[in-house]
């Protein structure tokens, strides 16, 4: 693919990073680090969650039975919290036990087939059945390809032994490109009865995959306006 379009692939790979096509990748790992030093901590943990972490059942120490870390994926040094903040908060953890780690691959995703299993599409579109579901669609994301994801929904209705989701389109916009999706559903005794779904797809088209990070005021603004037309924000 990659010499069939002149790019070399190598030289690419090696520089550019896996989040975003107009970044280099040492701003994706000193992003990497900013966020892991930045989200860690029982303080952040807090903001985030809306909760003390001291009131979440079977977080504190001596509620952890059974709990334990998994070495696979971890996220090396340096970028791990210091859990000194933790144990002052939860109490000390098992040698086996950790508070928190961020899980992270530093591996390239190679090209493969988009839907060898629908084990991801299945759930996915019963969830929007039932969801309000919003995805950004950033023209720089090298993680997800967001022209993708129609015609991948539209791949996977085949599979489905019994046929209950026909197919996605996009509504067009009166200008720029559009921005909803519509989704078929036909009746189904597991599902519901049949009905129309709009997946929302707001464009961000100078982002890559941290959508918060490189169009934060243009994130808020599409999130508050899909909030509301959903009717999903607080009055």
């Amino acid at each position: 693919m990659a010499e069939a379009v002149g790019v070399p692939i190598e030289r690419f790979l090696d520089e550019r990073c896996s989040y975003d096509a107009a970044r280099t990748r040492e701003w994706c790992q000193e992003l990497d680090a900013a966020v892991h030093a930045t989200v860690t901590s029982p303080t952040s943990f807090e903001q985030l969650f809306g909760v003390a972490p001291e009131l979440v059942p079977g977080l504190r120490a001596s509620e952890r039975t059974g709990a334990f870390r998994s070495e696979f994926g971890i996220v090396p040094e340096p970028g791990l919290p210091d859990p000194e903040a933790w144990v002052a908060r939860l109490g000390a953890v098992a040698a086996w036990d950790l508070y928190f780690r961020l899980m992270s691959s530093n591996a390239i995703a190679g090209f493969n087939r988009v839907f060898d299993t629908p084990i991801y599409t299945a759930p996915f579109l019963r969830v929007a059945y039932d969801v309000n579901t919003m995805i950004t669609n950033a023209r720089l994301d090298r993680t997800i390809l967001s022209d993708a994801i129609v015609p991948a929904l539209n791949a996977v209705v085949p599979l489905f032994g019994e046929p209950w989701f026909t197919g996605a389109e996009y509504i067009e916009a009166d200008a720029g490109p559009p921005t909803r999706v519509r989704l078929h559903y036909l009746a189904n005794d597991d599902v519901g009865p049949a009905a129309e779904r709009t997946l929302y797809m707001p464009t961000f088209e100078q982002s890559g995959h941290m959508v918060s990070v490189a169009a934060p005021a243009q994130f808020f603004a599409e999130v508050s306006a899909f909030l509301s037309e959903t009717g999903l924000a607080a009055p």
